[in-house]
């Protein structure tokens, strides 16, 4: 069931220029999980609940050749002990006007277990020769 007078608005948050940005945010306006819950937002979905999220970063510059935006679709998981976890779903970039799906290069990202295996990420058969 879907209502048309969701009283849920975005938030937008402005940033400076450059890497290395952190969003820190009161407890206050945080999510309230009781209106989710509440208002019937939240789907079932292999054994927990879930509430969709879209999280969009947007660029002021306006340069279209440059990354333009940034949507990551997210989903709110429910715990059996009524806890909630944030799992990604998928992330998309706009650039010049079309969008691009975001895909995992297996073994690129850096965690102790990439760091420890010594397969290519590309053969998964031979050691590593570049890094």
């Amino acid at each position: 069931k879907f209502e048309t007078t969701c009283q849920l608005q975005p938030k937008t948050r402005q940033f400076r220029k450059g890497l290395g940005q952190h969003f820190v945010q009161a407890p206050e306006e945080g999510f309230n999980a009781s209106l989710v819950q509440n208002r019937g937002l939240m789907y079932y979905h292999q054994g927990s609940h879930h509430f969709p999220v879209v999280i969009m970063l947007q660029t002021c510059d306006a340069n279209p050749m440059r990354v333009q935006s940034q949507s990551t679709f997210a989903t709110f998981k429910s715990g059996s002990d009524g806890s909630l976890s944030i799992a990604v779903i998928k992330q998309k970039i706009q650039v010049q006007g079309n969008a691009y799906e975001l895909q995992e290069i297996y073994g690129i990202e850096q965690s102790e277990e990439s760091e420890n295996s010594k397969e290519c990420v590309i053969c998964m058969s031979a050691p590593k020769d570049t890094t």
